[in-house]
């Protein structure tokens, strides 16, 4: 059982408690399923929402909603800082335990997080979807509540250094940057430290994160060139979670899938990525994209229909819809995954 909002509501799903008149008399009983009109008879009603059945549509649409309004809470952390210099760190961290931790106790968080496309700039997404996949990651770590609510407020506010930097350095194309203009782009981690280093009320845990989120193991990163061992667990799983936003949600170029993301950390988890998080990350999103429908380079459709866990590289078999075999995607490096839950995608329209 779920509850929405009017303007969430849609025709086909099933009531989950009575909705009673001002009088108490049951006016639609548990188990209605709804349809337009009773909808619209119900917008012309003084109810703040309506318990439904807790189906994956409905959950995809609770989900969608409440990203749209999170954004905008993230948009305003972001602002303020860029307008008085202190980072509003008691709203972000009650923002992360009451609106961002919750998301995690529901099933598909990953999946609805990459359907999601909200109307605000690319920065306050990226910041708000690495909170919430870092806190994925993290519970799949099997960290505590707290350690966990940590990491993703050093997950929102990975790039709160960002607010320091020229809007022109940020809007330009990486590849376009100039040496000089990537030397200052990459103090933004310094920054966000910078920011936070002397509030009481933030831990060394989340200004560390911030500072070492794009180390890599293999001291190859930046600002410290850190090995393994001395960058802080929880930049570790922000640094996973901040490259997989940056493969699915870019702002650069066209979105690309959860499997492309899948690949390009696999190739990373023994040189620049913590092996332990990655084996985490692979093993459990494997997991949940078993079922998946997909859309090959051939347009081919089908869906996932096996994985094997022991072989981190792994490309999953797929079952065809129209030949009714199944395709080994292992065998045919010619092909490749283009479109995710293309059906889904239809109710990206629901943040538009």
């Amino acid at each position: 059982m779920i509850a929405l909002g009017l303007d969430d509501l849609e025709a086909g799903m099933t009531l989950a408690k009575d909705v009673n008149n001002h009088m108490g008399v049951v006016e639609l009983a548990e188990g209605t399923v709804l349809t337009n009109r009773i909808i619209d008879k119900l917008k012309y009603r003084n109810i703040a929402e309506i318990y439904v059945e807790d189906s994956a549509l409905t959950r995809q649409k609770d989900f969608l909603a409440k990203y749209q309004h999170q954004l905008f809470i993230t948009e305003s952390i972001f602002q303020e800082t860029a307008e008085t210099g202190s980072v509003p760190i008691k709203s972000a961290e009650q923002f992360v335990k009451g609106s961002l931790q919750p998301m995690l106790r529901q099933s598909g968080t990953i999946d609805f997080l990459y359907q999601a496309r909200g109307n605000n700039p690319y920065e306050y997404q990226h910041a708000m979807n690495v909170s919430i996949l870092s806190g994925v990651l993290a519970k799949w770590l099997h960290y505590d509540e707290n350690s966990t609510a940590e990491i993703m407020l050093a997950g929102l506010l990975h790039d709160i250094g960002k607010t320091k930097l020229p809007p022109e350095l940020l809007a330009k194309n990486s590849s376009k940057r100039s040496a000089r203009e990537k030397v200052l782009y990459e103090n933004h981690s310094k920054l966000g430290y910078e920011l936070l280093k002397y509030n009481p009320n933030v831990s060394e845990n989340v200004r560390l994160s911030i500072l070492e989120h794009h180390e890599h193991t293999d001291c190859s990163g930046y600002p410290g060139r850190l090995l393994s061992d001395r960058i802080h667990p929880y930049a570790k799983i922000i640094a996973i979670m901040n490259k997989y936003d940056g493969i699915t949600a870019s702002a650069e170029s066209s979105t690309q899938t959860p499997f492309a993301a899948l690949d390009a950390i696999t190739q990373k988890m023994f040189s620049t990525l913590d092996t332990k998080a990655c084996i985490a990350l692979i093993h459990n999103l494997k997991t949940s994209l078993i079922g998946s429908e997909v859309v090959l380079s051939d347009n081919s459709k089908g869906k996932i229909a096996y994985y094997a866990q022991e072989n981190y590289k792994a490309a999953p078999l797929i079952s065809l819809y129209e030949s009714n075999k199944v395709l080994d995607l292992n065998q045919r490096s010619d092909l490749k995954i283009i479109a995710y839950n293309p059906a889904k995608e239809a109710n990206t329209a629901l943040l538009a």
